[in-house]
């Protein structure tokens, strides 16, 4: 089953590219869930772009075991599956890409190890955005834009102000993270980001699928100039 899906994804690749399409960035984080599989038919069968596995608490084992499950999910689906951090075991599996942060692996590293695989990069102000940019990421985050409880010592809120500032100085993909919310998106948006990353108002609703549906559709009115 593992070598058809890594002979599958290497196809699949091919046909996945990252766009400046205005969306969800859906993240599945560890802290909040333990079966990933639900989230993720779901996350595809809404043709999100981008759904992220999060897990800063796994050993290397059980990462790579759950990170399986979401690709034979994804692997024949228009979603890019990303892998937080671990870009070796995101080598090894073939998943779409890797996310890293400002102390996590360097980017030439990661990008020596995946040289054909969407690299994007946290970024904190509008140097570190820059310098990802000039290094070659194929998207930032940006973050956080409002407070957040999803990481134990979070960088200094940047607020819609700094988002635009940044936004409007990068030419790749950008992609806001950090408290956002079905209310707290489409400002997000309007203010140069193309994507929303949420974690936590999805995945500790009451109804996750639902609150991704009401976001999706308040994304769709703004792409369509309804708000």
């Amino acid at each position: 089953m593992l070598s058809a899906i890594w002979c599958s994804a290497f196809f699949y690749f091919f046909m996945k590219k990252i766009t400046k399409n205005t969306g969800l960035y859906l993240i599945l984080d560890r802290n909040f869930m333990q079966n990933f599989k639900e989230m993720a038919a779901y996350a595809v069968s809404k043709k999100i772009e981008f759904l992220q596995y999060r897990d800063k608490i796994s050993d290397d084992t059980t990462f790579r075991r759950n990170a399986l499950q979401i690709l034979e999910i994804t692997y024949r689906s228009k979603t890019n599956l990303i892998l937080n951090d671990r870009s070796k075991i995101a080598k090894e599996i073939n998943s779409d890409g890797v996310h890293i942060g400002q102390k996590d692996e360097s980017y030439q590293a990661v990008r020596e190890l995946l040289p054909n695989k969407i690299i994007g990069i946290s970024t904190h102000n509008l140097q570190q955005a820059l310098a990802a940019e000039k290094r070659g990421a194929d998207y930032i985050g940006i973050g956080p834009i409002f407070s957040t409880s999803t990481k134990e010592k979070p960088e200094p809120v940047l607020g819609l102000e700094q988002l635009e500032r940044i936004a409007s100085k990068i030419q790749i993909p950008k992609v806001a993270i950090g408290g956002l919310n079905m209310d707290t998106c489409i400002p997000v948006l309007k203010r140069g980001a193309n994507y929303c990353a949420i974690i936590s108002a999805i995945l500790t609703a009451k109804n996750p699928k639902n609150e991704i549906d009401i976001i999706l559709n308040k994304i769709n009115k703004l792409n369509q100039g309804e708000i």
